[in-house]
Formats: structure tokens, sequence, C-alpha cells
């Protein structure tokens, strides 16, 4: 028989002798690396761009980014927070860290007197049309409904 069909059918008998190690390996492998992605920016990181490089769940993940970014940021606005101040809690609220380096970098700009607009179309991250939209984040109880 060939190589590989001998593999095959002796494979669950390595299960069977082997299962306990296998398990073991297999949750210690899970707990280091939910470990490495909590404690290590750069793993975390490099997580979140390769989680938005993914065919169908990168896009998903792209525009649930920027739902929470526009959500927490009229929010604040609409509580009145001062935007460079808001703009804290809304790159905490964006969930991955690509957007959360933009975020920050907006604040910067807009904290030097870059209009929010101009900013975002720098990043690149978010889309066009958001260049249209935040100058009606000025009114944000309209959006708050």
């Amino acid at each position: 028989m060939p190589v590989f069909t001998l593999f095959v059918i002796g494979l669950p008998e390595l299960f069977q002798a082997w299962w306990c190690v296998i398990l073991s390996a297999t949750i210690f492998a899970a707990v280091a690396f939910m470990q490495a992605r909590r404690r290590s920016p750069p793993i975390n990181r490099a997580l979140d761009i390769l989680s938005l490089k993914m065919p169908i769940i990168g896009n998903i993940l792209h525009k649930s980014s920027n739902a929470r970014f526009a959500r927490t940021l009229v929010t604040m606005l609409a509580a009145g927070v001062p935007l460079v101040e808001g703009m804290d809690s809304v790159a905490g609220a964006t969930g991955n860290a690509l957007d959360r380096e933009a975020t920050l970098r907006m604040k910067d700009e807009v904290s030097t007197g870059i209009q929010l607009q101009q900013s975002v179309r720098t990043t690149g991250l978010f889309p066009k049309w958001w260049c249209k939209w935040l100058p009606s984040v000025r009114n944000p109880a309209r959006w708050m409904t």
C-alpha cells in the first residue's frame, strides 16, 4: 500500500495511544497563543493585519471597525466631549490595532490644527464617503436616534 494510505490507517492508533499528550499539547498551544496575543503588541498587530487580509472575514471586520469608530465618535460628540479628548475613547473602541493606530494619528493631527476630514483622508483606512459624512458630525444629535 502507498505510504499515505498507511499513515491514514495508522492515525487512529496514534491518537488512541497518545491522546493525553495530543490533548495537553493542544490546550497548551491555545493558552500560549491567547497569552501572546494579549501581552505582545507586535503579535496582536500582526494577527490584526492577517485577519483584515482574509478574503470575506477581513471585509466584515474592517466595516465593523469603521462602524464602531463612527458610533463612538458620534456618541462622544453628542455627550459634549471635545473631539481631541474623545478620540482616545474612539481609538479604544475600533477593535483592531491598525484602526487604533490610525485614530491616534488622527488625534495628533487634529490637535495640531488639521481638519478631521483631511486626517481621515490621509489614513487610507476609511472609505472615501467618510470625508463627505464627517461634516454632518457637527450635529451629532440627529445621528443618535
